[in-house]
């Protein structure tokens, strides 16, 4: 049983009915005790459909975020308008900025979150580069490009149908490893399909390709893996979890955020993402080094070796498995993060394997070495735990930086202290394969004393009375005060 509380909101998720009916009468009892009301008419009895922070929640079957049809309307009107308007129709910044905003804000509910990918070009218009800083950008004009209104073009047509986000695909659990790797002369890649030996491909570029940044030959070479099984294995791959291995980290963080700023590979996550929507697959990315796909034999293939076995590569089903182990708990490396970053010398070394207790992290500087594929879990439990009890319950984590995508930006008060190298880093107990190991560490809570005065000193411009009103409001100035000369707009 989970109840998610906000200032204002509250949901409870539960296996039955009988279960969340109790808990929502647990809740309310205690809210009645705390002197809380909870409004009759905002209260939603038990249901597999409830409207939650703006998004509807469906949990019947696979679950499914989708937007409310109110909201989906508003926006859709938003990117009509935009569309529709002339080449040369001058918006205000400000105005461009809402309607980002608002796009932005539904992100969460687009299939893949897709959303993302055309918002980048959006985003460039409305905060460009060399506009400077703070709310001066905002007050002046700009037209919509043609490429942006293409990108808004996607957003019509998915929020003419009442589409969503699910929660995993259909076949999630089976999973196809895919090996790819482009070299200045050629490409090529191995597809490890469900049941049916390794599979391998390659290619030779064109000349006129030779110029393209080597960045541009890896993203393309993962295109190419989904051209070869969107072509070849369809049907295999509908569904299931798609981890594609590569030792360029361009690769690895475009294709986890879902666009770049350089056209030419933002172009091409575009068309990934298309072909993964098609494939109807999950698509993660893993990072490892060029030493691992040496042995693996798909560097080979690139270059136009061809795999053999005079080669003695290694087994890829165990390379596989190695790049997903967890890296093994060494007290020595847990005793040299707590002296470089002073951290509680007191702590406890938590089994990730083993029954989590709540009781056993209150009030403890507790210690995990989760292999990847738990990671997310270990970090909600812990989070979960540390914010019954923020001011004493401290965590710290090492996690191989395999699919930051499953976890990565889970909390803010999630701070990363460093990446650990296990090729440069001296292990007690280095893991098969150097894979780098992600530290996070989640402090307790210390209620800050000082005056958080986060206003901008960006100068504005003379005529921006709205915002210099705003910015007195947040001051704890009255409007009819003024201030003084060396803040005055006019």
């Amino acid at each position: 049983m989970k109840i998610w509380v906000h200032v204002d909101d509250f949901l409870i998720h539960g296996d039955t009915y009988e279960k969340t009916a109790r808990a929502l009468k647990l809740f309310l009892d205690t809210t009645v005790d705390v002197g809380m009301l909870c409004h009759p008419k905002k209260l939603t009895p038990p249901t597999q459909v409830v409207k939650y922070c703006g998004f509807l929640m469906d949990s019947r079957g696979i679950p499914c975020l989708r937007i409310p049809d109110g909201k989906r309307e508003r926006a859709l009107a938003i990117v009509e308008h935009l569309i529709e308007a002339r080449e040369d129709r001058v918006f205000s910044r400000l105005s461009l900025a809402v309607a980002a905003g608002v796009l932005q804000s539904l992100v969460e509910a687009t299939p893949l979150r897709l959303g993302h990918t055309y918002l980048r070009r959006f985003h460039g218009v409305v905060r460009p580069e060399g506009l400077g800083t703070g709310a001066a950008p905002y007050y002046t004009t700009t037209t919509l490009p043609s490429e942006v209104k293409e990108d808004l073009k996607w957003w019509r047509g998915f929020l003419r149908t009442p589409r969503g986000r699910f929660a995993r695909s259909l076949r999630s659990a089976t999973l196809v490893p895919n090996w790819g790797d482009g070299s200045g002369t050629g490409t090529g890649g191995t597809l490890g399909l469900p049941d049916k030996p390794l599979k391998m491909w390659k290619g030779k570029w064109a000349p006129v390709v030779y110029k393209f940044s080597s960045n541009w030959k890896e993203l393309s070479t993962l295109r190419l893996t989904l051209v070869n099984l969107q072509r070849e294995a369809r049907e295999d791959v509908r569904g299931t979890t798609v981890f594609y291995f590569t030792d360029n980290a361009t690769t690895y963080w475009v294709a986890s955020s879902g666009s770049s700023p350089s056209p030419r590979l933002h172009a091409l996550i575009e068309s990934i993402r298309l072909l993964e929507m098609e494939l109807d697959c999950s698509l993660q990315v893993v990072h490892v080094p060029g030493v691992v796909m040496i042995d693996q034999g798909t560097d080979g293939l690139s270059r136009g070796i061809w795999a053999s076995p005079f080669h003695g590569l290694t087994d890829s089903l165990v390379l596989t498995t190695a790049v997903f182990e967890p890296l093994r708990f060494d007290a020595a490396l847990v005793n040299q993060y707590v002296r470089d970053y002073q951290l509680p010398r007191c702590w406890r070394y938590q089994e990730w394997n083993q029954v989590w207790h709540a009781e056993e992290l209150f009030d403890r500087f507790s210690v995990w070495f989760p292999p990847p594929e738990v990671a997310r879990q270990v970090l909600t439990f812990t989070l979960e735990t540390w914010v019954e009890k923020p001011l004493t319950t401290a965590a710290l984590f090492f996690i191989p930086r395999t699919v930051p995508a499953f976890w990565w930006g889970l909390s803010r008060h999630l701070v990363e202290l460093a990446t650990v190298y296990p090729h440069v880093t001296r292990l007690l107990h280095p893991p098969l394969l150097p894979i780098p190991i992600i530290v996070l560490y989640l402090a307790p809570y210390r209620r800050s004393l000082s005056d958080n005065n986060r206003l901008e000193r960006t100068p504005l411009p003379p005529n921006a009375f709205w915002h210099w009103e705003q910015r007195a409001l947040l001051r704890g100035l009255s409007p009819g005060v003024l201030p003084p000369d060396d803040e005055s707009p006019m």
